[in-house]
């Protein structure tokens, strides 16, 4: 119990100081839609490639799954305090919408890079191997890196535009509709289901939950 609170209010702190370094970054830079999403995403990266690659120097391959965990609980919590934080700025009664809304996009990005994240911890010991079967895999996980790069920025910019450009049947006065929840549920828990089962079998089957063999 008291490991469990210490993990919980450590996700707490570093997503605060991740909002933090990003609304500092956004506000100085001036950064638009496409750039803040890009500044996102790159910073929740770079932090579960580092959760990752050190658990996984520190106690083998089998610590990546639960630090990568760690590390989309503070992304959760990171989105939680984001909307906490519009909400200040511009109370309003939609914020349980916006939260329905925003909350899933960030799960799914971050599953899709924490899935990158734990190819990019595999590659140093794939590559000290360096066979023919190793070669393989290490072309696997460069591509696995290369497509969540791509994939959790590209999902995250497309519902921040809908948001931005869309019809008033999805959004009203910059509120999602129930229509607009209703499609942006199910296409992020379809996604988010696709990608955890994924990242299950990579991470954890055969791993941290049955040994290193």
């Amino acid at each position: 119990m008291r490991k469990t609170l210490l993990g919980a209010a450590a996700a707490t702190l570093l997503a605060a100081l991740l909002y933090a370094t990003f609304a500092l970054v956004e506000s100085s830079a001036g950064l638009g839609l496409l750039g803040s999403v890009i500044l996102e995403e790159g910073g929740k990266f770079l932090l579960l490639a580092v959760l990752a690659s050190a658990a996984a120097r520190r106690d083998g391959r089998t610590a990546i799954g639960p630090a990568l965990c760690f590390g989309l609980a503070t992304i959760a919590v990171f989105a939680a305090i984001e909307n906490l934080a519009y909400f200040l700025a511009f109370p309003s009664s939609d914020i349980l919408a916006r939260l329905l809304w925003s909350e899933p996009v960030h799960l799914v990005a971050g599953l899709a890079e924490a899935f990158a994240a734990s190819a990019l911890a595999d590659l140093p010991g794939l590559i000290r191997r360096s066979g023919r079967r190793d070669g393989r895999a290490i072309a696997e996980n460069l591509a696995t890196i290369a497509l969540a790069a791509a994939f959790a920025p590209g999902w995250h910019f497309g519902f921040n535009l809908i948001a931005d450009k869309a019809p008033t049947a999805l959004f009203e006065s910059g509120s999602p509709t129930f229509l607009a929840l209703v499609l942006a549920v199910g296409m992020n828990a379809t996604a988010f289901f696709m990608l955890l089962r994924y990242f299950t079998q990579r991470v954890f089957v055969g791993g941290y939950l049955h040994g290193s063999s």
